[in-house]
């Protein structure tokens, strides 16, 4: 009998641990959000984009970027490369995270104006713990651009 109180004793205290983790890793909140403000502004002679926050979200969650083109040319922009951070540094290119992995603006934005949307959806599955992704932000002239990119945060959590 009194092995299976300090069985109980153990199990009840790991239990409560861990719930109070849980908690406390809750309470910091998620870092990404589900949308954010995407501006593209000439440094030099090239066209950079801008950030303005981490996105982020659950598993199915949409996120989406709103993208406004203050260059001189038209533009296309694209999200891919999905990179996890790790102790080391970043992991390889994951291409499970989001759904369509690469999106892309569906036609060029001209100067001076707001373009459409774009959307992607979380695939990638978390269970306890937020992961933190670096992306790939693409501007060029043309859909299929792999230049001029620079890498914001991706988040995803329980």
């Amino acid at each position: 009998m009194k092995r299976s109180r300090v069985a109980v004793f153990g199990v009840s205290v790991i239990a409560i641990a861990a719930v109070g983790f849980y908690l406390l890793r809750a309470a910091a909140g998620p870092h990404g959000r589900p949308e954010a403000n995407v501006t593209l502004t000439m440094v030099g002679s090239i066209c950079h984009a801008d950030v303005s926050n981490d996105v982020g979200g659950k598993r199915g969650a949409a996120v989406t970027w709103r993208i406004t083109n203050n260059c001189s040319t038209d533009q296309y922009v694209s999200f891919t490369g999905y990179k996890p951070y790790l102790s080391s540094g970043f992991g390889a290119i994951e291409h499970d995270v989001v759904d369509p992995d690469r999106a892309v603006t569906p036609t060029a934005i001209p100067p001076s104006r707001p373009g459409p949307p774009v959307v992607v959806h979380i695939t990638k599955p978390v269970i306890i713990f937020e992961v933190r992704y670096k992306y790939t932000v693409c501007v060029g002239a043309d859909a299929s651009t792999t230049g001029n990119c620079n890498d914001p945060d991706f988040d995803i959590w329980p």
